[in-house]
């Protein structure tokens, strides 16, 4: 039983209530019991199931044509990669996909470990010699995450500096990054540590890293975004700037929650 089911158990009425009921106050049309939960245990499961890591949520996988089909090969490398990525050997993962096309699938298993690193050099890198065109959704997120795990920003909770120039380039091409790239970005401006962060790459004299500095910044994504690409919100990303607003280290603002 997962940790959710659990959750859910545990918030319905003990068995010895529900058997209590009397069958002759109960309509034979409706259920003898409805467990009720309140919108704080609805928002908790939904992000709990946010958490939950892709490979272990279900997936719908459109069946692909004749002509789409990966050959033998391919799916050896597949394989061969993921067994490589589960073995931490990077470099022989990448050897795999030397003189070959591969699907943006297998990219994706390589390209997804440089950010957990916050290996901004090695992302770039590798997109330049594995992804030929424009960069996927999924490319992009991850391109804008490797920035916000760089050890610069996320050791130090520092302010995202590059992540955030990277966000508005993204932007001004036509592609824009995907939903899910916008809250890691807010997250992350209001994480920002109280004092100034050290000088670093992400810290400069003319973009203060203060967390009133950064506060007041992290709505300029949110806007920005429904403006530019995403004019409405998901319930994740909605939660978090609600929330903000509700801030103890800033005054509550509730004019800019109902404005939201």
């Amino acid at each position: 039983m997962s940790e959710l089911d659990r959750r859910a158990l545990a918030m319905q009425a003990p068995s010895d209530v529900m058997h209590s009921q009397s069958f002759e106050d109960t309509p034979e049309s409706e259920p003898a019991f409805f467990p009720c939960y309140t919108d704080e245990e609805l928002l908790s499961m939904y992000e709990d199931l946010l958490e939950i890591p892709l490979a272990q949520q279900p997936v719908e996988v459109a069946k692909r044509c004749e002509e789409d089909r990966d050959t033998q090969a391919m799916i050896e490398v597949r394989e061969r990669v993921r067994v490589h990525m589960r073995d931490g050997d990077l470099d022989s993962a990448e050897i795999q996909l030397s003189g070959v096309t591969p699907p943006e699938d297998i990219v994706d298993i390589v390209l997804g470990y440089h950010p957990l690193h916050g290996n901004i050099e090695g992302f770039e890198g590798f997109i330049k010699r594995f992804v030929f065109g424009k960069p996927s959704e999924t490319q992009r997120d991850l391109h804008i995450k490797s920035h916000l795990r760089d050890p610069a920003v996320f050791s130090l909770r520092a302010f995202p500096t590059r992540a955030i120039d990277l966000l508005h380039k993204y932007e001004a091409s036509g592609l824009h990054a995907p939903m899910k790239s916008y809250p890691r970005i807010i997250s992350t401006l209001f994480s920002v540590r109280p004092s100034p962060s050290p000088p670093s790459i992400s810290s400069t004299l003319d973009v203060p890293s203060g967390r009133l500095a950064a506060n007041s910044q992290a709505w300029d994504p949110f806007a920005h975004m429904r403006y530019i690409a995403h004019p409405t919100p998901d319930a994740h990303l909605y939660t978090l700037v609600i929330r903000a607003c509700a801030s103890t280290f800033l005054s509550p603002e509730p004019e800019r929650a109902l404005d939201l």
